[in-house]
């Protein structure tokens, strides 16, 4: 491989990375920018032993989380994490 060719790849390699690393964000602003849509579920059984669980709206009024957080509940509660939002 010539040395133009290849300084050509590295120089894309290290632009692209670059770019990559431009978009990361923090924690904190992953968190600011999702907390309108993460909502805590508060859910019973029969028995009326409560779990709890996370997830998030994919549509108006439709809620994913994981199964584990449903499976076996009776009734349930869905509350917005950030509370500002009225």
């Amino acid at each position: 491989m010539s040395k133009t060719l290849f300084s050509i790849i590295f120089a894309v390699m290290l632009i692209q990375s670059g770019l990559i690393i431009t978009y990361a964000q923090t924690p904190e602003q992953i968190a600011q920018r999702t907390k309108e849509s993460t909502v805590l579920l508060e859910m019973r059984d029969v028995m009326g032993r409560s779990t709890q669980g996370s997830g998030f709206f994919v549509g108006e009024g439709l809620v994913a989380t994981n199964y584990h957080v449903i499976n076996g509940a009776k009734t349930g509660t869905v509350k917005l994490v950030d509370r500002q939002r009225r």
